[in-house]
């Protein structure tokens, strides 16, 4: 399966290398935008538990 994936990367990178380009540049602005969700809710989550220990 792998290899599968790795051949299918190659080809659309030869053939399109700046859509395939794009696409990473996407994927890894989606996995930042993540975490900042995750860094937000964690923030939050500390601050009602501090609110709440008064």
């Amino acid at each position: 399966m792998q290899n599968s994936l790795r051949l299918i990367y190659n080809v659309l990178s030869e053939t399109n290398a700046h859509v395939v380009g794009q696409v990473k540049l996407f994927v890894h602005e989606l996995r930042r935008v993540t975490v900042l969700w995750d860094e937000l809710w964690l923030g939050t989550m500390a601050q009602l538990q501090e609110e709440i220990s008064r």
